[in-house]
């Protein structure tokens, strides 16, 4: 079930998804190439965490654990994580 925030952000602008990650202080996961282009402009972020369309689940669950287990908050801050 979705929280009535997250049902709030559906159709929202990538710009919108980085803004409320950096608001709540999260990292963002995505599959969307938009948002390494957001990384680029130097828009602040706590972190992008990207993967292309078509990657494993289990590649992305192991990535994501091991970003999860060795990065601090403060070095995933402004750095994207490919996985």
């Amino acid at each position: 079930m979705l929280t009535a925030q997250a049902a709030d952000m559906r159709g929202a602008s990538d710009e919108q998804h980085l803004a409320l990650a950096v608001r709540d202080g999260r990292a963002i996961f995505t599959q969307d190439v938009d948002f390494l282009h957001l990384h680029t402009s130097h828009r602040p972020h706590h972190g992008i965490i990207y993967t292309p369309q078509g990657t494993p689940l289990g590649t992305i669950v192991r990535g994501l654990i091991l970003i999860y287990e060795v990065l601090r908050p403060d070095e995933m801050a402004g750095h994207v994580e490919f996985i």
